[in-house]
């Protein structure tokens, strides 16, 4: 963070973020997803998805605080939607050679 320009923080509701990786799990188990390392098939993992439904209560505050020290320099946005993550992709003026 102490290098960032921007910090762009994705926060969602702890049921939706659970109930997207169990649909995930469902769709592609057993298969090695594009973004998984080569030999970590997809599977149902109830410690991860604890770790998920945790996630809030063990780290916002730690988020928050360091977007507030180690982060304050930088522009920051939350994005809390699907909508408001197309909206800001939309506004993004990415040029590539």
């Amino acid at each position: 963070m102490p290098r960032a320009d921007t910090i762009i923080l994705l926060t969602r509701p702890r049921w939706l973020c659970l109930a997207r990786a169990i649909w995930r799990s469902a769709i592609n188990f057993g298969r090695t997803r594009d973004d998984l390392a080569e030999g970590c098939p997809e599977r149902f993992d109830l410690d991860f998805y604890k770790w998920i439904w945790n996630f809030p209560r063990r780290s916002q505050k730690k988020i928050e605080e360091a977007m507030a020290t180690l982060g304050a320099h930088a522009t920051q946005t939350t994005i809390t939607s699907d909508r408001e993550g197309r909206i800001f992709l939309e506004q993004l003026d990415v040029t590539y050679p």
